[in-house]
């Protein structure tokens, strides 16, 4: 058979079908096979299969739940062999039959139709994608069986029917809601995002309604998120979700978008690229604001379509994008796309405040993860422009067409933002900025001028960062920097002149004069921050520097960079000091202008002397001023060439100095005069004759010091200058002037004396004419009592004795030796005169005449046996040098202009030198420790000055013993003496005999042997202080250290170096101490020690640590010298570091447990220990258990050792670290660290706890394995970081439960803000459903449980995260958790309650609906059943927590859930849960009546049990929830439900009368007024009656309620039987006498009769016979009670009038017309109430009307006295008067 017949065929057996089912079987059978025909090359059969086609057309279009052969049609797409032509025609079919088909067929086919998109042409496949998006909503994906869910749809594959649906996806979550299609009658402009082919595939063939476009984007985001897809190909699609303006869009992409953005690692090109493309459009335009060409960006497409070309996305997508660009940029920097973008953001049209804010936070990313790769110099100056800008330094004054970029103001975090930016750009581009001096000129006026605290802190911060940039700049910037730095250095801002400070420190090198000079300026400056910064700035580097280093390779190396060249410096100095002087800068003080004020000067004059004495070749020491003698003879040769060669130089200095002291004379100002003169007098002391006046009275100033220095200087000038002859002038005067002069003046002309005479003795000139001074001078110190006088004295014999100028004169050595005895021990003077007295002994052994000699000995060795101070064991030190070596010893030199070193070769030793050594080692082993002492510092002097003398090296043996044994001491400064001068023997003797001291001091650190000590009674062990707190005993253990170093070194010797090495106690930098100090560290210990390192370094190592303080030093000092490079050669040892430390952790001497642990803490920093992972758990656990040491320092370091190892292991743990090393840490330690959160010690729980939480943070996803032991143990240690005390404060706000809710509800909204918590929570993202359940199990464990209230709440909570972040892994134990909670509601806390029934609200999203409707059904019982208010408020939140995180499910169930929100909304009034249920009801029920209507069945039902309840308030609140029902529907309410409620209404109103009854009265009459009564069927006389009674009973609100009740039932009833109604109520309008006697409440009596009245008015029949009959009757009551004084009971009547001449026949009572007036009239003229007054102009006009009505008129007079009342009126300020007055005139005047 020919296809011809065959098509005729299949068309009549379609055309014979007469039933729908056959029809859908032949086209199923025959469809496929008819389209496939139209391949056929005959054009007969294409014809009869277009014919067949148009027929079943016909036929299905009318039928449309007719099914198609889906499945075969679809089959047919996927064929590649198929031609374009049958393709169409499938289509067409599939477009028709797939919206045919039900919801689970849809999804089975949806993975083919998906897959065909490949096989379908571009143009075709707009209406399949619809289609396939459609049916988005149907697909549950089961996130258990998501595997085999990702294997059926084959969507995480790279496909090109993948990129065509989400491209497809990617449209129409952009598509606006308000878009309208493209074309004349349409829009005509393209919504952000698209091209007009991506609109038109979304939009074209498809109307998306707003609500179906909602619909479908939820759809789509819910599947896109689902798990189906690769994550890295739909963060773009999360993220326009995320940004949608319909919440039910956003609310889903959020916490999928956060889940992924905190984990994701964006290291995918593609992504970025994408991204880019996106926010920039296919064609972006370069940004006009920036002013370079960058070229074209890489991300956008090539050679497109016009029509494919895409618009830049909106901005509001825009600010969602960017932070994902910005996780991108850290891997993946696309230039120069990411400029565009930026500029885009900040400069763009329709950007905003936070798109520029985003701009700049994008343009940090740029320019802090750039590498050297990326050029940016080309775009840094634009960049910079773009920064200043920002910044809010720059104006633009530019091409105007730029200016409407500019016509912003950047706020306070934009501009910090640009902070940022400007210091990344100085780090990345330092060019751009090392020539643009005009940028820190900006920057500058802009700190100036900033009022912003804030802002101007983080300003200045920036540029001090970003001066590096300007230190390679040209000579020409930094001549305008400085340019610009002298106009602000005068600044009033603060903040201004201390970012100079820095500035110029930075920029300028140290070696610059007006760098310098700038510094020194504020050295002077008024703030002490500012001034204290510039002296670091200044003297900081030199601090180092001694003189010393003078001969040191460092000083060699470093000293032409040190300071700037003297001469440069003080010629610059005085320029800028005489152009202040002439400017307005110039200070008057004293006459005249200066350049500076006294601080400034004080340290330009401190800056010139260290330059000076730099280049004199000493280094800048800044103790110059401490040791002005050897200062300046060591510069001395300096200053005779600098005379020879530019003298000019030298007389400026002279001259500034001079000025200074003339203005200022203060000490320092002086001594620097002194050394410049005393250096070279003989060339400058002339130049101070001026000065001698000035110099006199310095000498009597206030300070002992500036008299002392101001008379050296004096007797220099006077000494020198000769041709006035002011040398015998002075001397002449001298003693007249010590009669007349005041004490001060007197020692400062003692002074001047003793220093002149010694300058004339030492210049050998004759001084036996002025030998009466000096005989008066020795009288002083025998007969002057006052210790100033006698200091003066003292020190001018002293001076005489070293210049050798008593030799002439003195005649009693004896006697002066003995009574300067005396006075270096009496306690009348001061220690300062002991010093002098025993200095002055030893000067007088430099005599070549004094024969005293042995006796001046004996009185020093006594001395030295009382005095205690170590400052005068120092002077008797140096007193027996003067005796050991007479009268050729050093001293006697001229100390300013000869050196030390210079005078030492003719130095002979005298007789008394071996006695003098006898004695003092002999007192070495004294039983006083203060002759130990005194004795030892001795022979440490001696050795010092006489290391190399023959009699030293005969004592060697001895003096070793002795400072070896003096090792033992208590006394710390006695162990250094001695260990320095152990040190100073072995330097000493020769090579032959250093084997042999080393032997012997060995023997005595290892064997202990030493010279016993006889104890006796009255033996002093320990000086006072001097006992230190070692529970070793004595010290000597840190000596018995180094000789174990030294021996394990195998060179013993080296003992003596380790003692030099090791020495760094304080005393030393004393004035005194400073004297003995040593300069050399002895650098033997060479590379023979490397073989010994793996011994040697772990335990010197842990020493360095020790909690003694002398052995610390020690070993610290040791290591210095010993190790070269500490970071390698720790590095190198780590492993037998750590095992000698973890070997001595537990040690049973608590300081070496202590050393362990510190030294511990410092192993780790900076190198991690996977050396050692494998034994760092033990180590660990050994650290945690010291931490519970019995001694509180051992149990600190411990602590600080576990800090330190606790963030090395946060380090190492970091998931960015190395999966593997992060992996394998978190193995080895988690355990240990878990099991010290069981420990009872607070400490440790603590380090743990936060130990804990760092690496879980640290770990992200790698630490899903420990979450089930993790998050319990995080949750219970919330209570760690609550106070007890707030437990008691809950506990006594017990009786006030309002208050303690909010109070424990604070507790638990504290506890969520703990750490714990939060790392709880971030935790939950990494679960799976295995570990959801374990961990869901043990927190309802820990809720059912006696926990603390803060951990049971935080248990909840965390709960409620799971709901939202974790739904489907939740879902299994969903039902448990709502069971646990719901006991949990009934928790005696009522915060509790809350918060339980919040995470309630959460978990019903996932639980089923049996277990949702037993909750409700639960929750209904017990409102019903419980009389408890706490019980009901838990239901009413359980309620509100489920609509408000839930409202769909509530819906679901909104008939079992309504019907108890509209109960729970008519309880009492003062029930506060009222507003809880009114907030339900109004967002869930569609309005009140739609409510009721919907729901009226269950409401009805729950109303009755309510009204049926034993409780009597649940009795009134059902029976107000009747009454609203009736109120609300009306006449509307089937009849059969409003006779239901009436009967029930009627049997509650039996019986007594209960609280609350009311509200059954009340809504009895609502219920009848909703029903349609047949008069003809029942008069009402039951109703009635039933309320009548009701009125008679129980107290006055009752009574109130049933009258009220009793007129509307009787309007509604139209009730005829009036008299009923008037004998109920008369005896309460007008009241028997007999009661009116009776003391009642007249309040009471007030309302009843206001209720009575308004009854009557209601309660009037329409009937003209009961009208007639009653009317008199009723108008008596009427006129009584509106004769009532009080005007309530007025306007009740007049509202009551009103109500009865509305059905009154005024045909029957037309002669009562006045009565019915008189007293509305009368009230309208006198009634004080506005309300009064308007209801009787009502009453008024109605009967004026009703008289119109029946043609009566008013007479005249009547009308007139109205009008004019009502004129009056008019003129109220009440618009609802003056309205009603007018309507009322119209009608009169009518």
């Amino acid at each position: 058979m020919d296809d011809n017949a065959l098509l005729e065929r299949i068309l009549l057996l379609i055309s014979m079908a007469e039933t729908d089912e056959k029809l859908e079987i032949l086209v199923s059978r025959f469809l496929l096979p008819v389209i496939l025909k139209l391949d056929s090359q005959e054009e007969g059969v294409r014809k009869k299969v277009l014919e067949v086609l148009v027929h079943l057309n016909k036929r299905m279009k009318s039928r449309p739940l007719l099914q198609l052969p889906m499945n075969q049609l679809v089959e047919c797409l996927v064929k590649k062999n198929n031609s374009s032509f049958v393709k169409n025609f499938v289509l067409t079919y599939v477009k028709m039959g797939f919206p045919r088909l039900g919801p689970d067929t849809q999804v089975n086919l949806l993975p083919s139709l998906i897959k065909s998109l490949e096989e379908i042409p571009e143009k075709q496949q707009n209406g399949i994608l619809a289609q396939i998006v459609s049916s988005f909503e149907f697909v549950k994906i089961d996130q258990d069986n998501l595997n085999n869910w990702k294997e059926k749809f084959q969507l995480h594959v790279d496909s090109d029917y993948v990129k065509i649906l989400l491209e497809y996806c990617r449209d129409l979550l952009l598509l606006p809601y308000g878009f309208q299609s493209l074309g004349p009658t349409g829009q005509t402009t393209l919504p952000p995002g698209f091209s007009n082919w991506s609109y038109n595939r979304v939009a074209g063939e498809v109307r998306w309604s707003a609500e179906e476009l909602e619909k479908a984007k939820m759809a789509v985001t819910r599947f896109i998120i689902s798990g189906l897809f690769d994550e890295r190909k739909i963060m773009i699609h999360g993220t326009i979700a995320m940004a949608d303006t319909r919440f039910a869009v956003s609310s889903i992409a959020s916490s999928y978008m956060f889940r992924v953005m905190s984990s994701k690692e964006w290291k995918d090109e593609d992504l970025i690229r994408s991204l880019y493309s996106l926010c920039l459009g296919s064609v972006p335009e370069q940004s006009p604001v920036l002013d370079v060409s960058i070229g074209q960006p890489q991300c956008t497409e090539k050679d497109l379509k016009p029509e494919k070309v895409r618009l830049p996305i909106c901005r509001r997508v825009k600010l969602k994008l960017l932070p994902l660009l910005r996780k991108g940029a850290e891997m993946v920097i696309i230039m120069p796309d990411i400029l565009f973008l930026i500029y885009d953001c900040i400069f763009g049209i329709d950007t905003t405040t936070n798109l520029r804010s985003s701009g700049l936070l994008l343009l940090q990313d740029l320019l802090w993860y750039s590498d050297d790769n990326l050029d940016l110099e080309a775009v840094a100056p634009s960049l910079l422009k773009l920064t200043m800008f920002m910044i809010g330094n720059l104006k633009y004054e530019g091409d105007n067409a730029l200016k409407d970029f500019y016509n912003f103001k950047p706020d306070n975090h934009q501009r910090v933002s640009a902070l940022t930016v400007l210091s990344y750009l100085a780090k990345k581009s330092p060019g751009v900025l090392a020539d643009n001096a005009d940028c820190i000129r900006m920057l500058l006026s802009s700190l100036e001028k900033e009022p912003d605290i804030d802002f101007a802190q983080s300003l200045r911060t920036t540029i001090s960062g970003i001066a590096p940039c300007f230190i390679s700049a040209s000579e020409t910037t930094k001549r305008l920097l400085k340019f610009v730095f002298n106009q602000y250095i005068t600044s009033s801002n603060v903040q201004v002149r201390r970012v100079l400070v820095e500035l110029v420190r930075i920029i300028f090198p140290i070696t610059d004069v007006e760098g310098r000079f700038l510094l020194l300026i504020c050295c002077g400056d008024r703030d002490e921050t500012i001034a204290k910064d510039a002296v670091d700035a200044l003297f900081g580097p030199l601090r180092s520097y001694t003189m010393d280093d003078r001969s040191t390779e460092k000083m060699e190396t470093d000293k032409s960079d040190l300071v700037p060249s003297y001469g440069r410096l003080l010629n610059y100095i005085i320029e800028q000091k005489k152009f202040r002087e002439s400017s307005e800068k110039g200070i008057f003080i004293k006459d005249r202008v200066v350049g500076f004020d006294k601080n400034t000067f004080e340290y330009i004059l401190r800056f010139v002397q260290l330059s000076l004495i730099n280049e004199a070749g000493l280094g800048p020491f800044e103790s110059a001023l401490e040791n002005p003698h050897r200062v300046a003879s060591s510069i001395r040769p300096f200053l005779l060439n600098l005379i020879r060669n530019e003298s000019s130089v030298l007389s400026a200095h002279l001259a500034l100095l001079t000025e200074t002291v003339e203005l200022f004379p203060s000490l320092n100002f002086i001594t620097s005069l002194t050394i410049l003169v005393g250096a070279v007098p003989e060339f400058l002391a002339g130049e101070l004759v001026t000065l001698i006046p000035n110099l006199k009275d310095l000498t009597e100033s206030n300070s002992e010091d500036t008299r002392l220095i101001s008379a050296e200087l004096l007797s220099i000038v006077l000494k020198e200058e000769k041709s006035q002859n002011f040398q015998n002038k002075f001397l002449s005067a001298a003693l007249p002037d010590l009669s007349r002069k005041s004490v001060e003046g007197k020692q400062g002309l003692l002074f001047a004396i003793g220093f002149l005479l010694g300058r004339m003795s030492l210049k050998n000139e004759n001084i036996n004419p002025y030998s009466q001074i000096v005989d008066t001078i020795i009288e002083l110190i025998y007969n002057e009592e006052h210790s100033l006088i006698t200091s003066g004295a003292i020190h001018a014999i002293g001076q005489l004795a070293r210049c050798k100028a008593l030799k002439k004169t003195l005649k009693k050595d004896a006697e002066l030796v003995q009574r300067l005895s005396e006075l270096s021990c009496h306690a009348k003077y001061s220690i300062r005169i002991h010093d002098r007295a025993i200095s002055a002994l030893g000067f007088l052994s430099l005599e070549d005449s004094f024969v005293e000699r042995r006796l001046l000995v004996n009185e020093l060795l006594k001395i030295m046996r009382e005095v205690k101070d170590v400052d005068l064991h120092f002077s008797i030190g140096e007193s027996l040098v003067c005796c050991c070596f007479g009268a050729t010893y050093r001293e006697s030199r001229d100390l300013w202009s000869i050196k030390e070193d210079d005078s030492v070769k003719g130095e002979t030793e005298s007789e008394d030198f071996e006695f003098i050594l006898e004695e003092l080692i002999k007192g070495a082993g004294s039983q006083h420790p203060s002759v130990r002492q005194a004795c030892t510092i001795s022979l440490l002097a001696i050795l010092r000055k006489c290391g190399n003398s023959k009699t030293i090296v005969n004592y060697i043996d001895r003096i070793q013993t002795a400072f070896a044994v003096c090792l033992a001491e208590g006394n710390d400064f006695v162990q250094d003496v001695s260990s320095k001068g152990l040190g100073l023997i072995y330097d000493f003797s020769p090579e032959e005999k250093r084997q042999e001291l080393v032997d012997d001091l060995m023997s005595v650190f290892i064997s202990g042997s030493r010279r016993r000590i006889q104890v006796s009674n009255e033996t002093k062990i320990f000086e006072e202080g001097t006992l230190g707190p070692m529970p070793t005993g004595g010290q000597v253990t840190t000596y018995k250290e180094l000789c174990s170093l030294a021996s394990d070194l195998n060179q013993p010797d080296l003992v003596y170096k380790f003692m030099n090495l090791a020495n760094n106690t304080m005393l030393w930098n004393s004035k005194k101490g400073a004297a003995f100090g040593f300069a050399f560290l002895t650098p033997k210990l060479g590379k023979e020690l490397e073989k010994i390192y793996p011994v040697l370094i772990p335990k010197l190592y842990r020493y360095r640590f020790d909690p003694t303080p002398r052995v610390q030093n020690a070993m610290s000092a040791i290591w210095s010298s010993v190790v070269n490079d500490d970071t390698k050669t720790v590095d190198t040892y780590q492993k037998q570091i750590f095992e000698d430390i973890s070997k001595h952790l537990t040690s049973n001497q608590w300081r070496v447990r202590e050393s362990s642990c510190y030294a511990s803490a410092e192993l780790f920093r900076g190198r991690g220990f996977d050396a050692v992972l494998e034994k760092m758990p033990e180590f660990f656990r050994n650290i945690l258990k010291v931490m519970d040491d019995v001694k509180e320092s051992v149990r600190k370091s411990a602590e600080f050792a576990a800090k330190s190892i606790v963030k090395v292991l946060i380090q190492t743990t970091n998931v960015d670290a190395g999966k593997n090393s992060a992996q394998e840490t978190a193995k080895f330690m988690f355990p240990v660290v878990l099991e010290g959160l069981q420990s009872s010690v607070k400490e440790v729980h603590a380090l743990c706890l936060d130990t804990t939480i760092s690496m879980v943070r640290s770990l992200g996803h790698l630490v899903a394995p420990h979450l089930p032991i993790i998050i319990p143990a995080l949750i219970n240690s919330v209570e760690a970081a609550h106070h007890q005390q707030l437990n008691y404060m809950s506990v006594r706000l017990g009786d006030q439960a309002a208050t303690q809710e909010m109070f424990d509800s604070a507790r638990i909204s504290a506890a969520r803000m703990t750490t714990s918590y939060e790392t709880a929570q971030h935790t939950l993202q990494f679960l799976d459903a295995e570990k959801t359940e374990i961990i869901v199990i043990s927190l309802l464990s820990t809720i059912k449980t006696n926990n603390p209230l803060p951990v049971k709440g935080c248990s909840a909570h965390l709960i409620s995260s799971l709901a939202q972040l974790r739904p489907n892994e939740l879902q299994p134990v969903a039902g448990k958790a709502l069971a646990v909670l719901c006991k949990g509601l009934s928790d005696r806390n009522l915060a509790l309650r809350s918060t339980y029934a919040g995470t309630i609200g959460q978990l019903v999203r996932v639980a089923k609906d049996s277990s949702i409707e037993k909750l409700l059904n639960m929750l209904q019982t017990w409102y019903l059943e419980t009389n408890e208010e706490s019980i009901r408020s838990a239901c009413m939140q359980t309620i509100q927590a489920v609509s408000r995180y839930n409202p769909d499910v509530l819906r679901n169930h909104a008939g079992t859930a309504l019907s108890l929100v509209f109960l729970g909304m008519h309880g009492k009034s003062d029930d506060p849960t009222i507003k809880g249920w009114e907030k339900v009801w109004e967002e869930i029920a569609p309005g009140t009546e739609g409510g009721i209507r919907f729901y009226l069945d269950e409401i009805v039902k729950i109303s009755k049990m309510a009204l049926n309840a034993a409780s009597y308030p649940l009795r009134a609140q059902g029976a107000k929830c009747q009454g609203k029902i009736a109120k609300t529907m009306g006449q509307k309410l089937d009849e059969k439900v409003s006779m239901d409620l009436l009967n029930g209404l009627k049997t509650s109103m039996g019986g007594k009368v209960w609280t609350g009854k009311e509200e059954v009265v009340t809504a009895f009459a609502d219920v009848i007024e909703c029903i349609r009564f047949d008069e003809s069927v029942s008069d009402g006389s039951e109703l009635m009656d039933l309320i009548l009674r009701e009125i008679k009973r129980g107290n006055k609100d009752y009574k109130s309620c049933a009258l009220s009740a009793c007129g509307r039932i009787a309007a509604s009833l139209k009730f005829k039987k009036f008299s009923l109604i008037i004998d109920a109520t008369e005896p309460i309008i007008i009241p028997p006498k007999e009661e009116e006697d009776e003391e009642i409440d007249q309040k009471e009596l007030l309302d009843l009769q206001i209720v009575a009245i308004e009854a009557l008015g209601k309660a009037w029949p329409e009937d003209r016979n009961v009208q007639v009959e009653f009317f008199e009757k009723l108008m008596k009551l009427i006129e009584f009670s509106m004769s009532n004084v009080h005007w309530k009971i007025q306007l009740a009547t007049v509202k009551s009038l009103q109500r009865i001449l509305e059905t009154l026949d005024l045909t029957l009572f037309t002669e009562n017309t006045d009565a019915l007036l008189k007293f509305p009239i009368y009230y309208l003229g006198h009634a004080m109430q506005t309300s009064l007054k308007l209801d009787s102009m009502k009453a008024i006009e109605t009967i004026v009307q009703k008289m119109n009505s029946i043609n009566l008129t008013l007479d005249e007079f009547k009308s007139s006295s109205i009008k004019k009342l009502v004129e009056e009126q008019s003129r109220t300020e009440s618009a609802d008067l003056r309205l009603k007055c007018d309507s009322l005139l119209r009608l009169l005047r009518s």
